[in-house]
């Protein structure tokens, strides 16, 4: 019900701002930017770049996307409905920028911060991180994304961490199907861990011309040997989502 109450407040908020955008953009010339609101619940609570999935507790999040040009920012907020104390109640704010190196090959460097909640708005495992994601569109069908993520490297830098995550994306008859393979390792760890994960997403339902609904499952697995502490050995998922898409083009 909270779900369904967030999507009639953002879809309506939305529609507002765009109503405002498009008489401000019929007096004045304006640029296109890319404006997205996008609330998600799921059945499990999971790091969506770590592979890991931590509890099976209902959880919301939502993110905020803006991007003109080619430099976007966002923020990002994740809230587990059952227990304030997991490690899923955490928030992360970034900036990201896209070079394209042709027209099928994309270099993306982002960076932020990310805000541990589970005891306060900045727990002391808060800290900043970056990332650089190289795209690779092979066909009109199928995209690879490998992304390389380095966490805690500013105060907490003495437990460094990294992960680099392979995702295949495919989409046939507005199914898409995606692979991802992470491998995630701590500076003051020995040995780092492996998983993989399969999901699908079905096709969206239009609600009107600026919200569609999305639904998504997928089962993941730690493949190495050993897995955190704090993670699920296996798990699955089944999402959905709303995307508010306020972009002026």
């Amino acid at each position: 019900m909270k779900f369904v109450k967030l999507i009639i407040l953002a879809s309506s908020l939305g529609l507002s701002i765009q109503s405002i955008g498009q008489d401000q953009g019929s007096k004045a010339s304006s640029k296109p930017y890319t404006l997205r609101l996008v609330p998600q619940i799921h059945s499990t609570g999971y790091f969506p770049y770590g592979g890991s999935y931590l509890t099976y507790h209902p959880t919301m999040d939502a993110q905020i996307f803006f991007q003109k040009g080619n430099t976007g920012v966002f923020v990002f907020k994740s809230v587990d409905l059952v227990d304030h104390s997991v490690n899923t109640n955490y928030a992360s704010i970034g900036i990201v920028h896209t070079i394209k190196l042709s027209e099928s090959l994309e270099f993306i460097p982002f960076a932020g911060y990310f805000l541990a909640q589970v005891e306060s708005f900045k727990d002391q495992s808060s800290d900043a991180w970056a990332a650089v994601d190289l795209k690779k569109r092979v066909n009109k069908n199928l995209v690879l994304v490998n992304t390389s993520m380095m966490g805690n490297i500013a105060q907490r830098a003495h437990s460094l961490s990294m992960t680099n995550r392979l995702k295949l994306n495919y989409t046939l008859k507005s199914i898409t199907l995606d692979m991802f393979v992470w491998y995630s390792q701590a500076i003051d760890q020995q040995r780092g861990y492996t998983s993989a994960s399969l999901g699908v997403t079905a096709p969206s339902i239009a609600i009107n011309a600026s919200v569609k609904l999305k639904f998504h499952c997928a089962y993941q697995q730690y493949i190495s040997q050993e897995h955190p502490g704090s993670a699920m050995k296996r798990g699955a998922l089944l999402s959905m989502s709303a995307p508010i898409d306020l972009s002026r083009k």
